[in-house]
């Protein structure tokens, strides 16, 4: 959130505190003994994984190691478009969604009449 802040009313980071993340970014990357080439194909497998259910904005996402005393953890920041469409079989029928579908945050039931795959939502 302080980043946002300072991004807007444009408070420029001094070169020494640039340079003191930098530094922390380099000793994690080798207490976890990460060359930038396996973080680099680590990225990129990444993307083609979640590229199969979601389109992601790949310019904005950020995956990075981060560190406390005890553990490193990979920290991924991917900002997903939309989720891609996906394909439901209920015995011999197969459907799809539509291309363009509105997410939903709201339980759905798939069951099949007069021959065809509907999807309703479930009322409480």
């Amino acid at each position: 959130m302080l980043d946002l802040v300072k991004k807007i009313f444009g408070k420029k980071e001094r070169s020494g505190q640039i340079a003191h993340d930098r530094l922390k970014v380099v000793l994690i990357h080798d207490r976890a003994n990460v060359s930038p080439e396996v973080m680099d194909n680590l990225k990129n497998d990444i993307i083609k994984v979640i590229s199969n259910y979601m389109d992601i904005n790949q310019k904005d996402m950020d995956i990075s190691l981060e560190n406390d005393d005890n553990s490193v953890a990979l920290v991924a920041n991917i900002p997903v478009n939309r989720m891609k469409p996906t394909q439901i079989r209920i015995a011999n029928l197969i459907a799809r969604s539509p291309d363009h579908m509105e997410m939903t945050e709201r339980a759905e039931r798939a069951s099949i009449k007069d021959g065809q795959i509907v999807i309703e939502p479930i009322e409480r």
